[in-house]
């Protein structure tokens, strides 16, 4: 339900629905997504000033570990009349979108500090999510050739 109202429902967002809904179900990513953000929340509470540098660790810990995640689409799935680039793009916006709310999730405990390091990580953190994604995982992501073997 709650995948549900938070992705309008749109052509262009199909796939984001898809992919947020398999992260949901399939229980091997969901968890593993909580487990890391759960131990990254625990070391930025240990250690408040350098925390950043292992939760940038964690974020690129969670995007390696879930880029399997674009090989469980089944054939069906390309059924819907949406292009091959838009299919890449929405697992990587999918992928984009979960590790910033685990980057914001993690900087709240920062912020009880109130120190610049609080800042200063979420705006490096940020910064990483977004050249990782974009410059990194997108050479790394093929959806298109997992998704078509059979």
């Amino acid at each position: 339900m709650i995948v549900q109202k938070c992705i309008p429902t749109r052509q262009s967002r199909t796939f984001i629905y898809l992919y947020a809904q398999l992260f949901v179900r399939h229980n091997d990513y969901f968890y593993l997504y909580l487990r890391l953000t759960l131990i990254s929340i625990v070391v930025n509470f240990a250690l408040p000033t350098s925390g950043w540098v292992f939760h940038l660790l964690i974020v690129y810990m969670t995007a390696s570990q879930i880029i399997p995640l674009q090989h469980q689409l089944k054939q069906t799935a390309m059924l819907y009349p949406i292009s091959k680039a838009q299919i890449k793009a929405s697992f990587l916006k999918f992928v984009l979108i979960i590790l910033y709310v685990q980057l914001f999730i993690v900087s709240v405990p920062l912020f009880i500090h109130l120190s610049i390091a609080s800042v200063f990580g979420l705006v490096i953190g940020s910064l990483f999510v977004y050249v990782f994604v974009n410059h990194f995982l997108s050479k790394r992501v093929n959806v298109l050739e997992s998704t078509f073997k059979e």
